[in-house]
């Protein structure tokens, strides 16, 4: 997790966009605070009078001044929208947390689970070699027939077949996680871990409406309702009068040492008022525009909420449907395994053919692989549930990504 909180490239990238966001905000503010500009100057001019022609010079320094007057909040309006933005791409960071842990998490126990299976099928390569000398020993004493030592070949052959299957899917998980972290060749210090843990544990239990507070994508789709709504009323502020306060001070002289004496300082100030009188609709249709993007977003909340009851609900239901599959394979495998026995005793002495015995080995090889599935269902369920719950953590993680990239 900490590999991938650290180089994960779509972390990096909400990253990236949440700086984006917070340089706007940045810039509107300004909007909210006068504009002064330092101008300097210097010209040579050639005058001609009569006969004769006279070259001066004009040397010119100041600063000018301007103010818009926020008098209908277009401005704030425009700097609480980036604010809301910003707040929405906060949580975006978070919500790209949320969404790796859970996929860093199911890449490492669906690449645990692979060699688990790899593990178990060597095993029972091992089970299928027993047999299938066995057989060939009795092949040679007599005492069975050449389409027994065939079976027993061809069911050995089988598994083996499978081997390079899981081995393939064995390096693709490697892949997967390497990107995931965002390391690629995959790292090679995850192959302590061979055999999936038994995930025997359970959730708090809280009310529905904890769910808008913990999970970040809603918290963000909440967020940009309230920052289009803002847009909103920025663009009907824009309709109405614009009132502007502009200044400017500066210094005017032909001679350049004497160009900072107070004397030659000179100043103007003047306000103007504009009002749109006519734009072809340009304005009008600035504001339906941006109340269509509102109600576009307040739908998208809307859903969001309702996915995530359903996430929540879903999760639940696959738990508990991963648990009873897990136990009832469990028993499975307790079937199989006497059924095995049996089957191997009866063959062993002469009371039944080994057709039995391959279809008894068969079965169990299929339940071993089911019940390693099974387990990592059940990892599965509660990674989604966990993801579907959200939580706080990430806030701490995205503090601590703003820490190290200032």
């Amino acid at each position: 997790m900490e590999k991938a909180f650290q180089g994960n490239l779509d972390i990096k990238a909400a990253y990236s966009r949440l700086k984006q966001a917070e340089a706007i905000n940045k810039k509107t503010k300004s909007s909210l605070w006068p504009s002064i500009d330092l101008e300097v100057s210097a010209s040579r001019s050639k005058h001609k009078i009569g006969n004769s022609s006279i070259t001066s010079n004009l040397y010119k320094t100041g600063m000018a001044a301007s103010y818009e007057i926020d008098l209908w909040h277009k401005l704030s309006s425009s700097r609480k929208a980036a604010q809301l933005e910003t707040a929405a791409s906060e949580a975006d960071l978070q919500t790209a947390f949320l969404t790796i842990s859970a996929q860093v998490a199911e890449a490492f126990f669906k690449l645990v689970a692979v060699k688990e299976k790899i593990a178990l099928t060597k095993e029972i390569i091992r089970s299928h070699q027993r047999s299938a000398e066995l057989v060939e020993a009795r092949y040679i004493a007599g005492t069975v027939s050449a389409l027994d030592l065939y079976q027993s070949r061809q069911n050995l052959l089988g598994v083996k077949a499978e081997l390079p299957i899981l081995e393939s899917e064995l390096e693709a998980a490697k892949n997967g996680l390497a990107i995931l972290i965002g390391s690629f060749p995959p790292i090679e210090d995850m192959e302590e871990t061979n055999f999936l843990p038994e995930p025997d544990f359970s959730f708090e239990k809280g009310l529905p409406a904890d769910l808008l507070l913990n999970r970040p994508d809603i918290k963000a789709s909440l967020l940009r309702v309230k920052a289009l709504d803002a847009k909103v009323a920025q663009a009907v502020a824009d309709r109405f009068p614009a009132f502007n306060i502009f200044g400017n001070v500066w210094y005017e002289e032909r001679e350049l040492s004497t160009l900072l004496d107070f004397s030659n300082i000179l100043w103007s100030i003047m306000a103007a008022g504009s009002q749109p009188v006519f734009d072809a609709g340009k304005r009008k249709a600035e504001v339906e525009f941006k109340k269509a993007q509102l109600e576009e977003a307040l739908a998208k909340y809307k859903k969001a909420v309702i996915e995530g009851f359903r996430d929540v609900k879903n999760g639940l239901a696959a738990i508990k449907s991963a648990d009873q599959n897990y136990h009832i394979i469990k028993e499975r495998l307790k079937a199989s395994e006497s059924s095995l026995r049996m089957a191997l005793e009866h063959y062993t002495s002469g009371v039944d053919t080994f057709l039995p015995v391959l279809e008894a080995q068969s079965t169990h090889a299929k339940v071993q692989i089911g019940l390693v599935e099974a387990k990592r269902l059940r990892i599965f369920s509660r990674i989604q549930l966990a993801r579907a719950l959200g939580g706080s953590w990430m806030q701490d993680e995205a503090k601590r990504a703003r820490m190290k990239n200032e």
